[in-house]
């Protein structure tokens, strides 16, 4: 949740003056099914459907909705040139007032799990915790986390998920993470890429556009790398899983996959 007058300055730093009367506005949402009285509607074209469709009918439930095309006259519409863009300055500006730890993940597998293991880890060590859910961690579901975020979390772990060059440093640049690591780079989306360095590269964006401090699995020789070429210039924790060969032997049975992925959470 957030106060409609965080809207008010995001728009007025974009050039729109905008009133609202007084409310909390309860989610920030993409599907027009869950929207409900209050919650406030980004209008995206998918494949299947325009969301600006659903503008008028939302309207008349009290959503607040943005959107690039239309004349509603309502005063929850908001007529912006890009949803998306307004959708990043919005999350930016939510960020701003989170006092909390933010951890970003990104790799080329293993993300969701590490994700959700090392959530667990933080909730049992006794902080609060939320985290990216489902599929949302790229450039639009990233920033609805953030936006859905309650302000009272110790630890919030957003992963980062990415097919294209820059789209790892526009989500690092949203979320400005505390600290950030990288599980793993391998050849997923490979295609996207002239080659395996570029799509490492690609990935290294969470280190190199974020003030964060690095976790930086050193078996990976790409991350081997960049660690050599700014370990003087960052603050780097390492580690490396093939030192802890005893741990895979306590979980015999689990895939190795999976182990790796419980030792990177740790």
């Amino acid at each position: 949740m957030f106060d409609i007058k965080m809207v008010e300055k995001v728009l007025s730093g974009m050039g729109i003056k905008k009133k609202f009367l007084p409310v909390i506005i309860s989610k920030a949402v993409i599907d027009s099914r869950t929207a409900v009285k209050n919650s406030i509607f980004f209008a995206f074209k998918g494949e299947n459907a325009d969301g600006h469709d659903f503008i008028p009918q939302l309207l008349q439930k009290g959503v607040v909705c943005v959107g690039e095309t239309g004349d509603h006259q309502s005063e929850n519409f908001i007529k912006v040139k890009s949803v998306l863009d307004f959708l990043h300055k919005l999350a930016k500006e939510r960020r701003e007032n989170f006092k909390g730890k933010v951890i970003a993940l990104t790799g080329s597998s293993g993300k969701t799990s590490t994700r959700e293991i090392l959530s667990t880890m933080l909730s049992l060590s006794g902080s609060t915790v939320y985290a990216s859910h489902s599929n949302y961690n790229n450039h639009i579901g990233l920033p609805l986390v953030i936006l859905n975020l309650p302000l009272n979390i110790d630890h919030m772990v957003l992963e980062m998920g990415m097919n294209h060059s820059g789209e790892i440093r526009c989500l690092a640049e949203i979320a400005r993470p505390d600290y950030a690591f990288i599980t793993n780079i391998g050849n997923a989306h490979i295609g996207n890429f002239e080659s395996q360095k570029d799509l490492a590269n690609a990935k290294l964006e969470l280190f190199e556009y974020s003030s964060a401090e690095i976790i930086a699995n050193e078996d990976d020789p790409y991350i081997k790398d960049w660690i050599n070429a700014n370990k003087d210039k960052r603050d780097i924790k390492t580690y490396r899983l093939k030192d802890f060969s005893q741990f895979y032997s306590d979980f015999e049975n689990e895939p190795e996959y999976m182990i790796d992925n419980l030792l990177t959470a740790a």
